[in-house]
């Protein structure tokens, strides 16, 4: 009889219809108790494979129940059947046809596509690639020679002529040696050459004025008494040995700006213009209220762009108009030179 109690208080907790308190305090026990845990698992695993059991079951006869009706259909209406079937092929049929109307349409449709492909490949191919074309004679004397085979068909008084116009009489021959030797013959090395104008601006030109209006004369004036560090960093970098005053700088903390000024310059005198553009930039979010670093940045970033030969860059004449736009710059007679040198 308590076996038949617990299986029911086990049934209904499962199912959800036992009531809150009595849940709750069926959970509580539940919870002490091992035993009584067990056999819910097991209860569980049970109603669980009944519902399996049930519904795979409940599929059989489904599927079982379709043949049925199907077999008795097809029985007692044999020609709605074999209508259905009719039916079939003629969809197929349909979507079969519409295929090869698509596939036909998108042919012709690309066929033109083709062509035009070739024609501009054709259009790409090199001069020296083409065929020649033949050009017209335009020298009076070989054009008439070039007519001779038309004139004799057409003029019968000339077939008797043919060997006095095609063979040149022994005076002929003796004008043409003469007026042979009377033209010098120029070798092609000593031929007048065309001279055109030389390329302004090039990267290797464009590198050498960067470099020569690079300014780096306000680090090499730094008063470093009483800093040891910046002292070590003005030595290193005045030495020349860039490589040594680019990893200083990056260890340069106080003040802040100052060191980033001397990594972007020994990057610049490295070569690593790149590098040194992209400090720079940095260097221009920090000099909003030091118009002295400011400027010096605008200037020296602008020759990064130079040395790059990205004179052609939005940025570039950005920082030229910038820069020749103010007269008070201190940098503005440098600026206004370089853009006259550069557009000459």
């Amino acid at each position: 009889m308590e076996n038949n109690s617990t299986y029911n208080k086990i049934e209904a907790y499962l199912e959800g219809s036992m009531p809150e308190p009595e849940r709750q305090a069926f959970e509580q026990t539940l919870a002490q108790d091992a035993e009584l845990a067990t056999q819910v698992k097991l209860q569980r695993f049970e109603r669980d494979a009944m519902e399996l059991l049930v519904e795979e079951d409940l599929r059989s006869d489904m599927k079982t129940w379709k043949r049925e009706m199907l077999e008795s259909y097809a029985a007692n209406n044999p020609d709605n059947i074999r209508r259905l079937r009719l039916r079939r092929r003629r969809y197929l049929a349909i979507a079969a046809s519409f295929l090869v109307i698509v596939t036909a349409a998108a042919l012709l449709w690309l066929k033109p596509f083709e062509r035009n492909t070739q024609d501009i490949a054709a259009n790409d191919t090199p001069t020296s690639q083409r065929q020649n074309p033949q050009v017209p004679n335009i020298n009076p004397e070989l054009a008439e020679e070039e007519e001779q085979p038309i004139a004799q068909i057409t003029d019968p008084q000339r077939k008797g002529t043919e060997e006095e116009e095609t063979e040149p009489s022994q005076a002929q021959q003796e004008e043409q040696v003469k007026e042979n030797i009377s033209t010098p013959i120029i070798p092609n090395n000593l031929q007048p050459q065309v001279q055109t104008a030389p390329q302004v601006a090039t990267q290797n030109n464009t590198l050498e004025l960067a470099t020569q209006n690079f300014d780096d004369s306000y680090l090499r004036q730094q008063n470093t008494e009483g800093n040891e560090t910046l002292a070590a960093l003005v030595n290193t970098y005045s030495e020349g040995k860039y490589g040594e005053s680019a990893k200083l700088a990056g260890e340069f903390k106080s003040p802040y700006p100052l060191g980033q000024e001397f990594l972007a310059a020994s990057l610049f005198k490295q070569g690593e213009y790149l590098k040194a553009q992209q400090t720079y930039n940095n260097l221009m979010r920090l000099s909003v209220s030091d118009k002295g670093l400011r400027e010096r940045t605008e200037w020296n970033l602008l020759l990064t762009y130079l040395a790059l030969d990205q004179t052609n860059y939005r940025d570039f004449d950005s920082l030229m108009s910038r820069i020749r736009e103010n007269k008070a710059h201190q940098f503005f007679d440098e600026a206004d030179a370089l853009f006259n040198e550069i557009n000459n």
